[in-house]
């Protein structure tokens, strides 16, 4: 059986490079090991066989880079805006200057870009090592006036979770989307592990492990299709009480897309006990 995979996006890592060290990124397990992080700049002709195949996007997401440190990536914009391909960019890196920002930015008005601010601007850089979060912030202000979407997105770390309602009206006031972002990631005693339990995920569930494990071509698919009453009765109450009284949707704010619903929040960004 052939499979036609242009009409997706694809997720590529277009550089090797960051100059963050954020504490829970692959890039710093693989140098823990003793390794080099492996990866080139991808080249022009790469990329162009890569946009023109898939016809329903790029996602710029680095899981071993920041998109910014490709020095082709203002070309790359371009290139998506001029061939109508639509574009998502994350980064969370602060090396750039604002000229810089403000040409991408210009080189594709209809992208959407992600920003990694994981808390107030002024905190970030506890677990965004090198960041210069308040200067970040305020490309994203530049984006919001630039481009179709500037999104502010917040992981929930031990040191942030109390700011979250401050973080969320400033994007408000901003004409900025707000993602909040619940991780699972991680370890015995992790220093970065919010104490509020509606604020980060359990590795373990047994219902999307079996949906992983049976072999889904679209396993996400299937998650989606997941509600209240596939979780058993604790998860029920934890998810109301988290509707409810954790994340209050205000009358004229503005969500994110991808985290507007509190049950796909926890589904999406669970992991897996192996």
């Amino acid at each position: 059986m052939i499979y036609d995979f242009s009409n997706r996006k694809i997720n590529i890592d277009s550089t090797h490079r960051c100059p963050l060290e954020c504490h829970k990124c692959q890039r710093q397990a693989i140098r823990r090991a003793g390794h080099p992080v492996p990866g080139q700049d991808m080249p022009w002709n790469d990329f162009i066989k890569i946009a023109n195949y898939f016809e329903k996007g790029i996602l710029f997401c680095g899981q071993i880079s920041d998109p910014t440190a490709n020095p082709l990536l203002i070309d790359m914009l371009r290139y998506c805006y001029e061939k109508n391909i639509p574009v998502t960019v994350n980064t969370a890196s602060t090396h750039k200057s604002r000229e810089w920002y403000k040409e991408a930015f210009e080189a594709d008005p209809k992208a959407v870009w992600l920003f990694g601010i994981d808390g107030l601007p002024k905190d970030s850089h506890k677990y965004r090592i090198h960041q210069d979060g308040e200067k970040l912030f305020e490309m994203v202000k530049l984006c919001a006036k630039k481009c179709k979407t500037s999104v502010w997105q917040y992981i929930v770390f031990r040191y942030n979770e109390n700011d979250i309602e401050e973080a969320r009206d400033m994007a408000l006031a901003n004409n900025i989307d707000f993602d909040l972002v619940f991780s699972g990631r991680w370890v015995s005693g992790d220093k970065f592990k919010p104490r509020n339990p509606n604020y980060y995920v359990d590795r373990h569930n047994v219902d999307l492990k079996k949906i992983k494990d049976e072999g889904y071509k679209d396993w996400k698919k299937e998650m989606d299709k997941l509600n209240t009453n596939d979780l058993d009765e604790n998860w029920k109450k934890g998810l109301d009480k988290m509707a409810s009284e954790q994340l209050p949707r205000k009358p004229n704010e503005r969500f994110f897309t991808n985290t507007h619903n509190p049950v796909k929040t926890i589904l999406s960004t669970r992991r897996y006990k192996k």
